[in-house]
């Protein structure tokens, strides 16, 4: 698995990922708009730091990486999603950890945190 800067092409196979709209809302809160979302309303996620992982036959898993407002040196991972066919063979748990890895290295946080809905 590798991460990469998020593009564009990638929301088609994304989007895919949740099939019901109780997954949609678990996802993303209906921050990114009302169910179904559209490649339109996905375009949300350009404002901020998006990521893909992928592996060889392409996008497995998707992620974000912000600066909450009103703090100082912390980075948030948030609307965190894989592939349902990738799901239980530790790739979320892998992924979530190269994100992390990443914001301290490249983007210098000294705190990480994770953002979930409820």
């Amino acid at each position: 698995m590798e991460l990469r800067a998020y593009r564009p092409e990638d929301a088609g196979t994304i989007l895919t990922w949740c099939g019901e709209e109780t997954e949609f809302y678990q996802w993303t809160a209906g921050v990114m708009g009302p169910w179904p979302l559209t490649k339109e309303s996905f375009a949300f996620v350009e404002t901020l730091a998006p990521f893909t992982a992928a592996e060889r036959d392409g996008p497995i898993g998707f992620f974000t990486l912000r600066r909450p407002e009103g703090t100082e040196g912390e980075i948030r991972i948030g609307f965190v999603i894989l592939d349902p066919a990738k799901r239980g063979k530790g790739l979320g748990k892998e992924m979530v950890r190269l994100a992390a890895a990443h914001a301290f290295r490249a983007c210098g946080a000294k705190t990480v945190s994770l953002g979930v809905f409820e």
